[in-house]
């Protein structure tokens, strides 16, 4: 290293990891509850300076514990220094596996449940923009289903025909509305949300396309604790059948 030059060592860097960490972690969240694709950019480029930084660690360690002859001529406080920074160095690892396995799992579960978890207009309208994204975008009927009372589901059923479920009929339908076919799309259709009576009535009006009346009610204990229950107070209960071919979009259903 150049004369004047500091020289951070193992605990500085651990430090920055740290930060660089936390970073990524609320970058993902932030963009799974804002939709913001920047902030993934932002998250990547965070994730490569800890590596970068993990990596310089790592060097520091080697570079400390090399020198053949010399190394067995080290005095006790000099090992153990050493012994400091190779416990720093494990750190440090664990720390950034710590990030990554928070990153993955933060944005497509917690971050997602505390989006939609109140029963306000606001999550009536995200709970409506979440069932299109999985019934039209994704074409996951399962997931699209629980967002659905059991007498919507029932609704589709009947549609389909006798012996179809509601994830039977939705994945035989490929269901579509307004032409939505990107997040972005769906992102910036237009609802209108209106609390009455304890109910939510979502009224979509595309710019292109059959506007639809989506009225939502309270979900009850056992729709909440269903396997793979969306995060959401609240459950569709007419107005699905404007995603399903050939049914139309206007009348709640």
């Amino acid at each position: 290293m150049a004369a004047g030059t500091p020289r951070i060592g193992p605990g500085g860097l651990f430090g920055r990891i740290i930060v660089l960490a936390t970073v990524i972690v609320a970058c993902l969240v932030a963009r799974a509850v804002a939709h913001a694709p920047a902030l993934l950019v932002v998250a990547v480029a965070a994730l490569v300076a800890a590596t970068a930084a993990i990596a310089q660690v790592a060097a520091v360690l080697l570079r400390d514990d090399d020198g053949g002859e010399a190394a067995s001529q080290q005095t006790a406080p000099r090992a153990a220094s050493v012994a400091r920074g190779r416990r720093t160095g494990a750190a440090v690892a664990g720390v950034a596996v710590a990030a990554v396995a928070l990153a993955i799992v933060l944005p497509h579960g917690d971050a997602r449940a505390t989006a939609t978890t109140p029963a306000t207009a606001a999550t009536a309208d995200r709970a409506v923009r979440d069932f299109l994204g999985d019934a039209v975008l994704q074409n996951d009927s399962y997931d699209a289903c629980q967002y659905l009372t059991q007498a919507a589901q029932a609704r589709i059923t009947q549609l389909a025909g006798e012996g179809q479920s509601c994830r039977d009929a939705l994945a035989a339908t490929r269901p579509a509305f307004a032409g939505i076919a990107s997040e972005q799309e769906l992102r910036e259709l237009p609802l209108h949300t209106t609390l009455r009576g304890g109910t939510a009535i979502v009224r979509a009006t595309p710019p292109a396309g059959a506007p639809a009346t989506f009225v939502l009610r309270p979900a009850t204990a056992a729709e909440t604790a269903a396997f793979r229950a969306p995060a959401c107070a609240w459950r569709i209960a007419t107005g699905v059948t404007a995603v399903l071919g050939g049914t139309g979009g206007g009348a709640a259903s």
